[in-house]
């Protein structure tokens, strides 16, 4: 499990199968809509039921209706990625979708050096440095309450320092 901060959010990773963690995540986001960036990889578009409970299409990407109890969520536990706002927002249509990067982590390149053989340099992780600098571009541009991803590592990035220290606790 890797933890940090950056500005006003922190964030956690961990590989292990946390089974509980979509549905934690959701329960402490009722009352807020959720974006659905990537759902097995690709894109979602709501059904006939769910556009009727309020799930509308937003370029590519998938708007809930406010969250409560009774909505189900659409996930795959595999290469899903979310965000969730307190309001309706317009999301960017030029956003990048970061599940999807295999071997993409949050943990400072430096940090991530260590963990590699001997032979590899900080060069040879400057493809994760840009990667890592546009994931919080983005995220500083849009500005969620939180980001989920559901791929190789599970990662989520929350101004919700309660939620992350529960996944923490749980995981």
């Amino acid at each position: 499990m890797n933890s940090g901060t950056h500005g006003q959010y922190a964030w956690l990773e961990f590989c292990e199968d946390h089974l509980n963690f979509p549905v934690q995540v959701i329960q402490a986001h009722l009352g807020s809509f959720l974006y659905i960036t990537s759902f097995d990889s690709g894109r979602l578009s709501p059904t006939r039921s769910e556009k009727r409970i309020g799930w509308v299409r937003q370029g590519e990407v998938m708007v809930s209706p406010k969250l409560s109890a009774q909505i189900d969520i659409p996930y795959d536990r595999s290469f899903d990625e979310w965000y969730f706002f307190n309001e309706k927002v317009e999301f960017p249509a030029d956003h990048e979708v970061f599940v999807n990067y295999a071997g993409g982590s949050l943990m400072p390149i430096e940090d991530q050096v260590e963990s590699f053989s001997a032979r590899c340099t900080r060069d040879g992780l400057d493809w994760l440095v840009q990667r890592q600098q546009r994931f919080w571009s983005q995220i500083e541009a849009c500005l969620p309450t939180t980001y989920v991803a559901m791929g190789m590592l599970d990662t989520i990035v929350s101004t919700d320092l309660k939620l992350i220290q529960l996944l923490r606790d749980n995981a």
